[in-house]
């Protein structure tokens, strides 16, 4: 900041080519980010007058297109950088249109918005009535405020860059023609030609790697957080667009149709979705889409008061490498059960009917709830899998449904042996902790 506050705008100015001048980098900076600041200010009043009833703040539309905006004159500024090779400052006039835009957003939008409500608590009285205003009317006309003055600034800078290159060919025309030191004709052009062109391809070479490495920060960030942000329809449709393989589309609707509900981030949906499809042609080659989207990749194995769905991913890890190289869906189904009974317990007094999460978390069921996990680590590897009108699992042999392979032991019941000196005795400890001493 300059020691003095300058009293006029001529003071302003020469501060500010004093400021360029020392230091361009820092002035190019400073200058592109008060243009972010007001861009994203003509973002947001636009949206508060559209959206008054919504908290913005709070709504992830708003911060999704919020970004857009704010990197609008950098992108900006980065596009004329590389067709001028440098040569037309863009900073200033970038500036100018997104004070335009907010300055425009303030008039067009709060002001009448501010004179209505004065109007309305009686503080004053306007004559005529704000609505019959004849300029209040082009507010609906205000979606193309927008694009009209960023296309209107960028033919103004297009008329100074096509100005400037026709200098720059009169200037190098009149430069081929110069008298050398013995007094003969002699041209300039080949000894500045190489250094002038190293130093164009140099910038635009740096030019493309900013570029290049903006874009692929952008990606990156779009594929790490999106899916970890509470989810509405217009992040959905983002994610269908822009994260989804095309072939994969169907199946993705399939689960926000039938098992995602709003607020909740997609994480483990995309989850869902991509080991369901690396396990897809395993145990089934040709497997109808209906059926592997209802039996494979839907997360629902039951219906129950706190639906859990992210599990796919942690029974993938423990039961995938078990079964890597198994083809028939019954001999896999028989060395996940014995993994799985292995891993949970089965106690008929557990009395809570809680997901698959909290299943494998707790390692201990009851067994309608060994049943449920059962039938999700089988979907898990790839192998289509239900529960039955009884409450069983079971799978999907050829083109007929089956039972699922069965543990020896189905729980932890109290089983009578003969002990040593005793009789009978009583005991849930299959290693024999509880014998008698």
């Amino acid at each position: 900041m300059p020691k003095q506050i300058p009293a006029t705008s001529a003071g302003w100015t020469a501060w500010a080519n004093a400021l360029e001048e020392k230091s361009p980098a820092r002035f190019r900076a400073f200058i592109l980010a008060v243009a972010v600041v007001l861009m994203v200010a003509h973002y947001t009043i636009d949206e508060i007058a559209y959206h008054p009833e919504t908290s913005l703040w709070q709504a992830w539309t708003f911060w999704s297109g919020a970004w857009i905006y704010a990197a609008w004159p950098f992108v900006n500024w980065l596009a004329w950088r590389l067709v001028s090779a440098g040569r037309l400052k863009t900073a200033k006039p970038i500036l100018i249109m997104t004070a335009v835009l907010s300055a425009g957003s303030i008039l067009a939008l709060c002001l009448p918005n501010i004179l209505g409500s004065i109007e309305i608590m009686h503080l004053h009285r306007f004559d005529p009535p704000i609505e019959k205003w004849h300029w209040f009317a082009f507010r609906f006309y205000w979606r193309f405020w927008t694009a009209v003055v960023l296309v209107i600034g960028n033919l103004v800078l297009l008329w100074r860059w096509r100005r400037a290159a026709a200098e720059s060919t009169e200037l190098r025309a009149e430069a081929r023609v110069v008298p050398d030191r013995e007094g003969a004709i002699g041209s300039t052009r080949g000894a500045c030609a190489p250094r002038a062109s190293v130093s164009r391809s140099s910038m635009i070479l740096k030019i493309l790697a900013v570029t290049s490495a903006t874009v692929a920060c952008g990606v990156t960030a779009l594929h790490l957080f999106l899916p970890r942000v509470p989810a509405n329809e217009d992040v959905v449709d983002i994610a269908r667009n822009y994260l989804i393989e095309a072939r994969l589309r169907n199946d993705f609707d399939y689960l926000i149709q039938h098992s995602f509900s709003p607020g909740r981030p997609l994480a483990p949906w995309l989850m869902h979705l991509e080991l369901a499809d690396l396990q897809r042609h395993q145990f089934y080659p040709n497997l109808d889409d209906a059926t592997f989207r209802e039996y494979v990749l839907s997360p629902e194995t039951a219906v129950l008061p706190l639906p859990e769905v992210n599990w796919r991913r942690t029974l993938w890890e423990n039961f995938c490498p078990r079964i890597r190289h198994e083809t028939d869906p019954i001999e896999a189904a028989q060395i996940v059960v014995r993994f799985l009974r292995e891993r949970v317990g089965i106690d008929p007094s557990y009395d809570y009917r809680v997901g698959v999460e909290t299943i494998w978390t707790e390692q201990m069921t009851d067994d309608a709830g060994f049943e449920r996990i059962y039938v999700a680590t089988l979907r898990s590897v790839g192998i289509a899998a239900r529960l039955n009108d009884a409450g069983q699992a079971e799978l999907l042999e050829g083109n007929q449904w089956q039972v699922a392979p069965r543990v020896l032991v189905s729980s932890l019941e109290d089983k009578k042996f003969p002990g040593p000196k005793h009789g009978l005795v009583n005991f849930r400890n299959w290693a024999g902790d509880d014998w008698p001493q």
